[in-house]
């Protein structure tokens, strides 16, 4: 093969395409200008799609330049040569094909072969195989690539790994199903290249193709004219074989023929800053063109793009986004995850998207508000804790899901029922066009549509039918090397990845990332095939692969362009970084280090905080009290959110804000209290049952209303979780049966439960206004002979705190302040209360009746203030009240744990202008 070294005066792809326009056949005719180039017999290899684009539109831009037009070569990567040249007897099967038959492989093959490497029998889902069908696909286009074969390597690992000789027998028995599968629906195999190209001796360029596997090797010696353009001087062509491939023994340590400017950050976010200080301070570039940013460590991107989009300076990603991280990505990865499982959570998570949340019936409380879809979903799985969506007693939100969903559970057995129930269900879910199409968000749609095209044209070569599970998990396999192209275009600066940069031309540089272990890492290890068998079998190992890293980083390192390296001491979590070991390299290595280990010499600065505009969410930091109208009526409980923070109050109490969501795989403390306080409250209204006294029956009595309890409200099947609470539920309440017997026995009697103070009676009248105030007492008793009454309130946390260590904080009697007025406004409205044709004193004694984790603490806690600590405490609810009338514009100063969660989604830009806000980790509890 001959070589060709295109120097270092231009760009590598600039000098590329001159010389591939040099190759065209004839000049044209004198007065004849508009004779095209014709490159049709030339075929050009590059690494990479990306490459291949740029150098098609370079060929382009220098054809027109030159006033001719251009019949294009063919431009292809290594990967897709063999399918480019080659016509086989039997087509060459798909990736999607290929899928397929791995899959197909898996579930047939015996189960001692799938255990032998690892695999539950019993977890078959497309979900699970096709990771291990890239991973198998991968190790055999390996081997067969460099003429190998499983058979070859099992015997050359036996000597060394026997246990690595077993996985690779195992994957062996798997291929041959495989392979067997193919060939009965008439497909063939890629990378063997056996066949002989349909051109005789076609004209092949390699542009920098580092790595070309033994059997290609092979073909294009026996087949082609092929030529490789390698990215160097003339005289440095020691450094590479007669294939233009880097020799790992040369460059090993090779020094670099310049010096390296080298920028040390402290962390990833000095890092930005410093990124954009060399922009602006190498000649101020005037386009995006101008510059390049080289991101080896892909941790960093978060970074880079949140702090140039803080200094409103786009960057364009060029290897695209993620379709898994596209609206249409997650509404597949949702749908197949609740096809899978069909588990309340998943269901409430494809209610979640965008696209199908707008089409939810909505239902209404029993106020007539109209609820929120999700807030219905949140509610139910919050209070019944259900496992599955097939809860009879589940919102219509999830009904709706569930039907849509429902027909495809079942498996098809025809290729045309492969797609059109998928896109059926889709348009169910989020509605559909005029021609019953569904109507899919735009993020990521073209690659859907791609995909999902890919699926359709399968040919019914007696494939195995696909369950619709099958088939969503395939498009999302698909999907995953189809990144979706970065909007910002030319307007932005160019991202690239390591392996695209010695294809850009842009005069500035700005390489980041190169530290140790993601610029020639240290061998990883292999779960098939090992390092030292890949060595024995003369693969490519790390060695190569650190002389091919060597070669770029050296052609980046040169007089074509100004290249700037940035790495940082410390990542994103603080953990320490060392440079990448290329970077150490020769006689200035050691100052290199230096430098980097220098703690005085690194970069740390952060980028100030820009004013966005008043509609950006990051400009609300923390939230402000706003003028509304004053409520008529207010929960006694709620005025503990007034005495913590006005405006915790009016968003918790007036706008009735509250934290709503399913992440909970268990009753929350306040679902558990609420449990609790039911069964006490069915004991307490049952006249019987309170009238027992015996604890052997009153616990029986519990018992059994836990039963029904549980039967009723608590979805089955519940988490395993829910379960356990249930018996620790079960454990409080036999507790309470002690207590409630003991003080049956000191002539306590329970005469009513959940008694309501209504807000048109009870009032607190002040010089702004009056507000009414509601409540509901947990239980009355009465000592019949010494005519005694007792309020409680039943407290069901896990430490059970007294009432004084609950209602007043402060360290003396004099200093003490109320934060909470329950039980002393419980008290003060007492003597609207009758009971039994006796009315409640308004001396009567106050307290809780406690009933926390360790159920020797359950005891009745009777409140022990004076005269004068309850008309304190009267004076701080008319200051409550008079501040509700007259309203609170100051901001949020303290932060409860729902709100600190809610609020993480809203100002997460802003998050240094909550920090003056005091947090209060108490969740509440009733």
């Amino acid at each position: 093969m001959d070589r060709s070294f295109l120097g270092t005066t231009c760009g590598f792809l600039e000098s590329s395409a001159r010389k591939i326009l040099a190759l065209a056949d004839g000049e044209p005719a004198e007065g004849s200008r508009s004779h095209p180039f014709d490159l049709r017999e030339l075929v050009v290899l590059v690494p990479g799609r990306q490459a291949g684009r740029r150098l098609r539109r370079l060929l382009v831009e220098q054809a027109d330049t030159g006033g001719r037009g251009l019949l294009p070569p063919l431009i292809t990567t290594p990967g897709h040569l063999e399918e480019a040249l080659c016509n086989p007897e039997q087509p060459f099967v798909s990736v999607l094909e290929d899928r397929i038959a791995w899959i197909d492989a898996l579930r047939s093959c015996p189960e001692h072969t799938l255990t032998t490497l690892g695999i539950d029998p019993e977890s078959l889902g497309a979900a699970t195989l096709l990771p291990l069908a890239r991973l198998f696909s991968r190790l055999g286009s390996d081997l067969r690539r460099e003429g190998l074969t499983l058979s070859v390597a099992a015997e050359a690992a036996s000597h060394h790994d026997p246990d690595a000789a077993l996985r690779l027998r195992a994957v062996e028995q798997i291929e041959a199903l495989r392979s067997a599968r193919l060939r009965a629906v008439g497909l063939t195999d890629t990378g063997t290249f056996h066949i002989a190209p349909m051109a005789t001796q076609p004209r092949v360029i390699l542009i920098g193709i580092l790595e070309i596997p033994a059997q290609m090797r092979r073909w294009l010696d026996q087949y082609c004219q092929a030529e490789a353009w390698i990215d160097t001087e003339q005289n440095r062509a020691h450094l590479y074989d007669e294939l233009g491939i880097p020799i790992p023994e040369e460059w090993d340590n090779l020094p670099f023929t310049g010096p390296i400017d080298l920028v040390v950050a402290d962390d990833p976010r000095s890092l930005t800053a410093s990124l954009l200080q060399q922009i602006d301070q190498h000649s101020g570039p005037s386009s995006s063109d101008d510059v390049t940013i080289g991101l080896v460590d892909q941790e960093l991107s978060p970074w880079l793009l949140e702090g140039f989009r803080r200094a409103q300076v786009p960057l364009h990603i060029g290897g695209g986004t993620p379709h898994s991280s596209s609206s249409c990505g997650r509404l597949l990865a949702d749908l197949r995850q609740a096809l899978a499982t069909f588990s309340s959570h998943a269901i409430a998570a494809l209610a979640r998207h965008p696209a199908i949340h707008p089409r939810l019936p909505r239902a209404t409380d029993r106020h007539g508000r109209e609820l929120d879809p999700l807030e219905t979903i949140d509610r139910w799985a919050t209070a019944r804790q259900p496992v599955l969506a097939t809860d009879p007693l589940a919102p219509e939100a999830v009904q709706f899901i569930r039907s849509a969903i429902e027909p495809l559970r079942e498996v098809p057995s025809t290729r045309g029922d492969r797609v059109q129930p998928l896109l059926d269900a889709i348009t169910a879910l989020v509605g559909g066009d005029d021609w019953q199409q569904p109507l899919l968000p735009q993020s990521g749609l073209d690659g859907l549509i791609s995909a999902v095209q890919k699926v359709m044209q399968i040919e019914d070569r007696n494939l195995p039918p696909l369950s619709s599970v099958d088939t969503i998990s395939l498009i999302i396999d698909l999907l995953e090397d189809s990144p979706i192209p970065d909007r910002h275009g030319n307007r932005a600066i160019g991202v690239l990845g390591w392996l695209e940069l010695p294809f850009d031309s842009a005069p500035l540089l700005l390489l980041t990332g190169a530290t140790e272990g993601q610029l020639s890492p240290a061998p990883a290890g292999d779960p098939l095939l090992p390092h030292g068998v890949r060595e024995q079998l003369g693969m490519a190992g790390p060695a190569h692969r650190n002389a091919r890293d060597a070669h770029l980083l050296h052609s980046l390192i040169d007089s074509r362009r100004k290249t700037v390296v940035a790495i940082c001491a410390r990542n994103g979590d603080g953990n320490p970084l060392l440079p990448s070991r290329l970077l150490l390299q020769g006689p200035d290595g050691l100052a290199r280090l230096e430098q980097f280990l220098d703690r005085n010499r690194r970069h740390r600065f952060h980028l100030p905080e820009t004013s966005p505009p008043a509609s950006s969410p990051a400009s609300l930091g923390a939230p402000q009290g706003v003028t509304l109208p004053s409520p008529d009526s207010v929960a006694i409980t709620s005025l503990s959110y007034y005495l913590e923070d006005p405006v915790l109050f009016q968003m918790n109490q007036v706008l009735r804000l509250h934290d709503c969501h399913d992440r909970d795989r268990q009753l929350n403390p306040l679902a558990f209290g609420n449990l609790i306080h039911k069964i006490l409250e069915q004991y307490g209204l049952d006249r019987q049952l309170r009238d027992l006294s015996d604890e052997g029956q009153i616990r029986d009595a519990l018992h059994q209303l836990l039963d029904r309890y549980r039967r009723e409200r608590i979805a089955d099947p519940a988490h395993s979780a829910v379960l356990v609470q249930l018996e620790q539920a079960r454990v409080r309440l036999d507790a309470w049966a002690t207590v409630q017997a003991h003080q049956r026995a000191l002539g306590w009697r329970l005469v009513a439960a959940e008694v309501d103070l209504l807000p048109a009676l009870c009032r607190i009248d002040v010089a702004e206004g009056s507000i009414g105030l509601s409540g509901r007492i947990d239980r009355i008793d009465y000592h019949e002979q010494e005519q005694r009454w007792r309020l409680l309130d039943y407290k069901t946390g896990d430490t059970g705190h007294p009432p004084e260590k609950d209602h007043r904080r402060g360290r003396s009697k004099d200093e003490k302040i109320w934060v909470r007025l329950q039980l002393p406004l419980y008290r003060h409205f007492a003597h609207q209360l009758e009971i039994d044709g006796r009315q409640v004193s308004s001396e009567a004694e106050v307290g809780f009746f406690l009933l926390p984790a360790k159920p020797a603490q359950t005891r009745i806690e009777i409140a022990r203030w004076h005269e004068d600590d309850y008309a304190q405490a009267y004076q701080r609810t008319c200051e409550a009240i008079s501040g509700i009338l007259t309203g609170c514009l100051e901001p949020l100063t303290v932060l409860k744990t729902p709100w600190q969660r809610a609020l993480a989604g809203v100002v997460v830009e802003s998050a240094a202008r909550l920090d003056g806000i005091l947090s209060s980790d108490e969740e509440e509890q009733e």
